[in-house]
């Protein structure tokens, strides 16, 4: 019996631990968030504008992510935009590029 309910502990705490979100799950929520968001923006509705935007997000996540443990990264992700200012330099480039890079889009029909 002590076996049975050594091994029913064991394996509650292993489906506990697999269920944990990690920094890399985080980091891909809030780029998939961020992709997300812009969905119904015109100006980047063309092929180009689509892998622009893609790889703003990811600029803006790898710069995070540099910055951020996972409980950074559930803080972060649960307060919205909040937090935003906090990390506002480390993103800067990232919206320097996506401002530039966005003038050169063709423009929709």
């Amino acid at each position: 019996m002590h076996n049975k309910l050594l091994l029913f502990t064991c394996l509650l705490a292993a489906g506990f631990a697999a269920c944990t979100p990690t920094k890399d799950d985080y980091k891909k929520d809030f780029i998939k968030g961020c992709v997300n968001s812009y969905a119904k923006d015109s100006t980047v509705a063309s092929v180009e504008g689509r892998n622009l935007v893609e790889a703003y997000c990811n600029c803006m996540g790898d710069n995070l992510d540099a910055k951020m443990d996972v409980e950074g990264w559930r803080q972060f992700n649960k307060s919205g935009d909040t937090l935003m200012t906090k990390y506002l330099q480390d993103i800067t480039p990232c919206k320097t590029m996506f401002s530039e890079k966005r003038l050169t889009l063709p423009k929709p029909e």
